[in-house]
């Protein structure tokens, strides 16, 4: 047993190393043979836009966190919003940490601290992860038989199709899997509060609300290309599209922490022809960086956040 699980960490860490070494090589490539262009190319930078490209990520990421609270909170588990917006940040945060497992293991030990169910708290975790998934999907199956041209299939439909039966069992699957875990945990009040989650009218508030915040993150990709590059609002628009489909992707390639490779490499080989692929190689590190930075903005205001509730529990007890 153990040397099979040898194997299995061996093996995924090859498979890493092989799509890093792959995806590396492409982007080096990719900016050496037109780095002529990218010298002369009319680079400009327009700081208003910028700083709206950054803050809109937050306003999603904040967004995320509330609407995750809430959907807790339906199901009477006594989570404040202001730490169920902590949790979910610092969750999200982790997605830097290789493994793919580390932002469900913050969402339980953090529930454990608080004494709720770290169970049911992943779990509404993992279905915030799901409606995101469904709504990057939505957004990314119009670009799919342009990504892929010579496949029988026409993917746009079978994407769509496949969400249309996944909205049609969600609620029924969801209340089992909710109600299960419930009682499983001897959480009585939960499992009689789970219908009040998994309706339609509650799921489908739930989706409005996430397509509406993964939209800011379409929109801060649109405000980064204006800030940086001379391109036309409609093609910003389309390059919108295509980072959404890069996102998607890398989001689903577990293996790499963040997507990171992946969803560079998507998105270069879907901003062409219309941007030059060095020029696209550029866009995609530099927005990689962009975003990086931004959540480390995100890490500092929690650490500030964090610092300030301990100093007011502090005056509370000196009281």
């Amino acid at each position: 047993m153990r040397d099979n699980s040898a194997f299995r960490r061996l093996f995924s860490r090859g498979v890493q190393v092989l799509l890093y070494g792959l995806i590396t090589v492409f982007l080096v490539n990719s900016l050496l043979q037109g780095w002529d262009q990218i010298k002369t190319y009319p680079w400009r930078v327009n700081l208003l836009w910028l700083v709206l490209a950054a803050v809109f990520p937050m306003v999603n990421a904040v967004g995320h966190g509330m609407l995750w609270t809430w959907s807790n909170r339906r199901m009477a588990i006594d989570l404040p919003y202001r730490t169920g917006v902590r949790i979910f940040l610092m969750a999200q945060l982790a997605k830097y940490v290789p493994g793919g497992v580390w932002s469900f293991a913050n969402v339980a030990y953090s529930g454990q601290k608080l004494g709720l169910s770290g169970s049911l708290l992943t779990l509404t975790f993992i279905l915030n992860m799901l409606l995101i998934v469904a709504a990057s999907a939505i957004l990314a199956a119009p670009l799919l038989p342009i990504a892929f041209p010579d496949t029988a299939l026409r993917l746009d439909a079978v994407v769509l199709g496949g969400l249309l039966v996944a909205i049609v069992t969600a609620p029924l699957v969801l209340r089992v899997a909710l109600e299960s875990v419930a009682r499983w945990r001897k959480l009585d009040t939960v499992a009689l509060q789970v219908h009040r989650l998994t309706s339609y009218p509650a799921l489908l508030f739930m989706f409005v609300v996430v397509l509406g915040l993964h939209l800011f993150n379409l929109a801060s990709f649109v405000l980064f290309l204006q800030s940086s590059m001379p391109i036309a609002w409609a093609d910003s628009l389309h390059a919108a599209l295509a980072w959404n489909t890069a996102w998607l992707a890398g989001f689903l390639f577990l293996i790499a922490p963040s997507g990171l490779g992946v969803r560079e490499y998507v998105l270069v080989l879907l901003l062409q022809p219309g941007i030059p692929a060095s020029v696209a190689t550029v866009i995609a590190v530099a927005h990689r960086v962009f975003m990086t930075a931004v959540d480390l903005l995100l890490l500092l205001g929690l650490g500030i956040e964090q610092a300030h509730a301990s100093t007011r529990r502090l005056r509370r007890n000196n009281k």
